[in-house]
């Protein structure tokens, strides 16, 4: 019984892994922003390209990245396990989200879209860099980010989003779980890859809008 149990935990923890991976966050956050009052200036169309973008450009094309570099054998997986290999994703990833700044910056979306990217710019720049020495949680790095981004833009609009909070915290808790319970981090890359989500999608972008 014991070990079906640890069984049952580990597969709940693969599912929990695969559905917050770092390239679906954008999804999510795009999810909670989709019907928000904050992109009232956009028709259905306008929503809908501003919305897209993030999916397309942090998401659909790093993913397809992935594929490739896994196709060539540059990477073993599609999860990307080993540390050594994360090296080229992170890099297209950061690539292609630099992209996006440009393109919003261009077409000159609200303030507040332009620093959540580039806060996630700079925490894809950070996690690149420290991963060459250090296993730091993408994970983790990427749900703080949605959680310092949803916290920021509700402080910034003046919203008591309860709910939301305690979702998008629940859902930390739940990733950290998932990753311990597979061994794939211990708790300080855990709690250091939240804390550079936090602090560039949330911090930074609040500090920006606010001066």
């Amino acid at each position: 019984r014991i070990i079906k149990n640890r069984n049952m935990e580990k597969t709940i923890a693969k599912i929990i892994s695969i559905l917050f991976q770092p390239l679906f966050i954008p999804i999510y956050g795009v999810l909670l922003l989709a019907n928000s009052p904050y992109l009232f200036m956009y028709n259905q169309y306008g929503k809908l390209f501003v919305l897209g973008a993030p999916v397309f450009f942090c998401c659909v094309l790093p993913l397809f990245i992935i594929i490739i570099l896994y196709k060539k054998g540059k990477v073993n997986t599609l999860q990307i396990s080993d540390r050594k290999e994360r090296f080229l994703p992170y890099l297209y990833t950061f690539l292609s989200a630099s992209l996006l700044v440009v393109l919003y910056s261009f077409l000159r979306v609200p303030p507040f879209m332009i620093y959540l990217v580039l806060g996630l710019v700079f925490s894809l720049a950070v996690v690149m860099v420290v991963n060459t020495k250090w296993k730091i949680s993408a994970h983790m790095s990427g749900i703080g980010g949605l959680t310092g981004a949803v916290f920021a833009i509700t402080y910034y609009f003046h919203q008591n989003e309860m709910w939301l909070y305690i979702i998008v915290i629940f859902c930390a808790g739940l990733i950290a779980w998932s990753r311990l319970r597979l061994k794939a981090h211990t708790p300080w890359q855990l709690v250091a890859g939240f804390f550079v989500g936090v602090l560039f999608m949330g911090i930074y972008p609040l500090y920006n809008l606010d001066g």
